[in-house]
């Protein structure tokens, strides 16, 4: 095999290189020649004291000759070592870095690594043993550490507590001394001795932000079953967490780690304030963005979370369909459905198997009044997905907005087969208010009763259906008595609702009450903030029935300024047509 030149070696190992050079001007100094020391004077007390000095400065000179030349013994193995590595010859290479580590066990990170060796040829004694000549060199919490995680892989949980209990000692700021001993014994079911440790751990002093942090993950991980011990593990990795306040500087994986902590325990302000200082560095950084959106929708601050999802989608139009979904959302909630439609087309484009976006897509284009096209999209969802319950349900709405109200039952009654076989959960009062007012409209009234009722059964205080079913039976001359009671129901949980009001002065009409019912109507009028023609036009009716002709006009004919009608224009007619003004 041919000699590597001397250059490449020196240039390869440089640290065994200036060990070998320090050994040799040593050698030189120990030697004859230029460096050799002159004989001890023998006589004299000043020579004496001189002489003793040179004997202690000549003992030092010999240990650290000596720890040199172990050094330089161990890099020589470990080289060697190495390049038994290189060539797969792993037998030979562990042998020859067990040797560098006899030579100097003082080297921690040969230490770990022959262990670690050691480990993967499953000999975990011997890694045992070399980390304890090592330890006894070495003050490094680290090694007792490793030497505990190899304790309880071999069963020996009690040399692995006081293993662990060695390294908190030497290295009280490194926490994985604390981590290891916590985890035994809660494996060990001592969760408050596991508790202790961790106190102790809080207890350090001047602690690194990255320890903080370490120690508050901790916490928050630390398995918990009763709500009051819970509690304290958030409370107290809340703290450890505010103690990084009265750092100037945090490395940024550190930072980022501490606003993800934020954001576990619920701490959305404080999660999002170190997010921003994130982001204001590296305005690149998509994940930070994408979890400052989520907070922000999670704190109901739809305009920031917009603000979050338009620069995502700025950098990367086609990476986030999820992103155009939820502005498109967000725009719905604002009653902005043009724009809501926009995002959510273009998510359906890039997200074909995103099933929800239809969904969505398909409700901003009915509010939009675009009935036909938001069938359609519905449609599509069909012919990809199926038949499911959003599919009819929305289907449904989409026709009851276009006033084809048996094609909005047909579908409202496919919905809820469907979700009778496979989705239960979804048969709320909601959606059963939306199939009743649909046979209402339909006109068929039992059907129609049959479904408010189950309202009411599935959510006793919905005043909404009391006031329906009440207002039904009023404009069809039924059940006046009962549908009174309803009404009253409602008012009673909702006293200053417009319509409500509006439903009791028209059943005291019907009654034949209108001066019962005329200071209900006129407060239904007081808390309408929109102008309503409806209300207008029976104000005119109960002002008729009292022989208040001239308000009764007044009110008709503001009931055709707001919404022209044939049969308001009819009574306003007659009204005029006998002289009236």
């Amino acid at each position: 095999m041919q000699t590597m030149p001397s250059h490449l070696w020196m240039r390869m190992f440089p640290a065994l290189a200036a060990s070998v050079v320090v050994l040799w001007l040593v050698g030189c100094a120990k030697g004859g020649g230029a460096f050799s020391s002159r004989p001890r004077p023998a006589d004299g007390s000043p020579r004496d004291r001189v002489a003793h000095r040179a004997e202690k400065e000549s003992a030092l000179a010999d240990a650290l000759i000596g720890a040199e030349e172990r050094r330089a013994e161990a890099y020589a193995r470990f080289a060697a070592g190495t390049l038994h590595d290189l060539r797969e010859q792993d037998k030979e290479a562990l042998e020859s870095f067990e040797k560098a580590i006899k030579a100097d066990p003082s080297q921690e990170a040969m230490a770990l690594d022959v262990a670690r060796r050691f480990l993967g040829q499953k000999r975990p004694e011997e890694a045992v043993r070399v980390l304890q000549d090592a330890i006894k060199a070495s003050r490094s919490g680290l090694l007792p550490a490793f030497l505990g995680s190899i304790f309880v892989s071999l069963g020996r949980t009690n040399e692995a507590v006081t293993a662990n209990q060695e390294a908190i000692k030497r290295s009280p700021t490194l926490l994985i001394g604390y981590h290891n001993l916590a985890t035994l014994h809660v494996q060990r079911g001592q969760p408050e001795e596991a508790l202790k440790v961790l106190e102790q751990a809080g207890q350090v002093l001047h602690p690194s932000p990255q320890f903080l942090v370490e120690l508050a993950e901790l916490w928050i991980g630390f398995p918990q079953t009763k709500p009051e011990s819970i509690a304290l593990s958030r409370k107290k990795a809340a703290e450890l967490l505010e103690r990084l306040s009265k750092y100037k500087e945090i490395q940024t994986p550190v930072l980022q780690r501490a606003a993800d902590a934020f954001m576990l325990l619920g701490q959305n302000a404080k999660a999002i304030e170190l997010y921003l200082k994130l982001l204001a560095q590296y305005p690149q950084a998509t994940p930070i963005r994408e979890r400052l959106a989520d907070l922000f929708l999670q704190s109901r601050d739809s305009k920031r979370a917009a603000e979050q999802m338009k620069a995502l989608i700025q950098e990367e139009p086609s990476r986030y369909p999820q992103a155009y979904v939820i502005l498109g959302s967000i725009a719905m909630q604002d009653g902005k459905f043009a724009e809501a439609e926009d995002y959510l087309r273009k998510a359906v484009v890039l997200a074909p198997k995103f099933e929800a976006a239809y969904y969505d897509l398909a409700i901003a284009q009915v509010n939009l009044g675009n009935g036909r096209t938001g069938l359609e999209t519905l449609d599509d969802a069909r012919r990809r997905f199926g038949e499911t319950f959003q599919t009819e349900f929305f289907a449904g709405v989409a026709h009851a907005r276009m006033k084809e109200y048996s094609n909005a039952v047909a579908r409202l009654t496919t919905a809820e087969i469907i979700a009778r076989t496979k989705e239960t959960n979804r048969l709320t009062h909601l959606f059963y208010f939306q199939l009743g007012s649909s046979h209402e409209r339909n006109k068929n009234l039992e059907e129609a009763e049959r479904y408010f009722r189950k309202v009411i059964e599935l959510k006793p205080d919905f005043a909404e259906a009391m006031n329906y079913m009440g207002y039904m039976w009023v404009e069809n001359g039924l059940r006046l008595q009962e549908a009174r009671v309803l009404i009253e129901k409602a008012l009673k949980l909702e006293p200053k609702n417009g319509a409500f009001l509006d439903s009791m002065a028209w059943v005291l009409f019907r009654l034949g009450k209108p001066k019962e019912a005329l200071p209900w109507m006129l407060k239904a009028l007081e808390n309408t903030p929109e102008p309503d023609p409806t209300l207008y036009d029976h104000l005119a009716d109960i002002r008729w029935a009292m022989g208040d002709t001239a308000h009764a006009v007044e009110a008709w004919k503001k009931a055709l300024k707001i919404e022209p009608n044939v049969e308001i224009q009819k009574k306003l007619n007659a009204a005029v047509g006998k002289g009236n003004p």
